[in-house]
């Protein structure tokens, strides 16, 4: 159980940090139109259902907050399909974003960077703290990942992810028919 709330902890902390940081620190200071509101693109920006974002645009708190998620169970899992699916969900997420028009590519390239960066600090704040509560275990048995977790447990949540994708997608398909 310690094990489990250490992984959420540590996936609450991405959200809190991305997210904190980008909403509550950055776009104030920086205070940049989003593209959709900003009379020089106002116009070439092709609205879906409407949809006009309010706020500021710099830089892409949804960019941050799924990179981080990304990078962490990406570092926490060593599997290399979970990371690709990973890797792929959150740059689809960024491209929503540019698609609306409520980012710039700036926005977007600078909340991956910070999201890679603290994904990548939850990952060493996991370590150091399972550290403290587990003790050394190594796996050597090739139903398990590097670090321990069960492969059909990964297969299970790609398939989740995938079913997922494939009911926006059909969604999307249905809504523009």
């Amino acid at each position: 159980m310690s094990q489990i709330f250490l992984v959420i902890g540590c996936a609450a902390f991405c959200i809190l940090l991305a997210d904190g940081m980008s909403d509550f620190i950055v776009k104030p200071l920086v205070a940049r139109e989003r593209p959709c509101n900003d009379p020089i693109f106002k116009s070439c920006i092709t609205l879906a259902n409407n949809f006009r974002a309010t706020g500021y645009s710099f830089f892409s708190s949804h960019a941050a907050n799924t990179f981080s998620i990304a990078v962490f169970f990406i570092m926490l899992i060593r599997s290399r399909l979970l990371s690709i699916i990973l890797i792929s969900w959150s740059l689809l997420n960024c491209y929503t974003r540019l698609y609306l028009g409520v980012h710039y590519p700036s926005d977007i390239f600078v909340g991956l960077i910070w999201g890679g960066f603290v994904g990548f600090l939850a990952s060493k704040l996991y370590s150091w703290a399972y550290k403290k509560i587990a003790p050394n275990i190594t796996y050597v048995s090739k139903q398990y990942t590097i670090s321990g977790y069960d492969k059909k447990d990964i297969d299970v949540v790609i398939l989740v992810i995938v079913i997922i994708l494939l009911y926006a997608i059909f969604r999307s398909v249905i809504i523009y028919i």
